[in-house]
């Protein structure tokens, strides 16, 4: 699995927290674009019926990906992708690599 990232950014203070996240994967031959957010349980978990839900550490995350051919509006250039450095937890990642190798 050679999944090529392009971009990636945490955007987050202590009410919010953000991930998106750009590449290509090779299993379905299409770039991605994901949007991780941390929600608010008590409200958003019951109301999305088509996101992935995660939990990581204390919080939930929903994990919005979407494909499309590939985009030229952004710079192609691969970037080696840290999950660790981004502070992304664990099942989290797993849980976005599941999202972008399965259509």
């Amino acid at each position: 699995m050679n999944i090529q990232y392009f971009f990636m950014e945490r955007i987050f203070n202590k009410y919010f927290e953000e991930f998106i996240i750009k590449g290509f994967s090779p299993i379905v031959n299409k770039d991605f674009i994901s949007l991780i957010s941390r929600i608010n349980p008590k409200t958003e978990l019951v109301e999305d019926m088509e996101s992935l839900i995660v939990k990581g550490g204390e919080w939930f995350y929903k994990i919005q990906t979407t494909f499309y051919i590939q985009n030229s509006n952004y710079i192609r250039k691969p970037i080696i992708f840290d999950y660790i450095r981004l502070k992304l937890h664990p099942h989290i990642y797993i849980a976005f690599i599941g999202s972008v190798i399965n259509l």
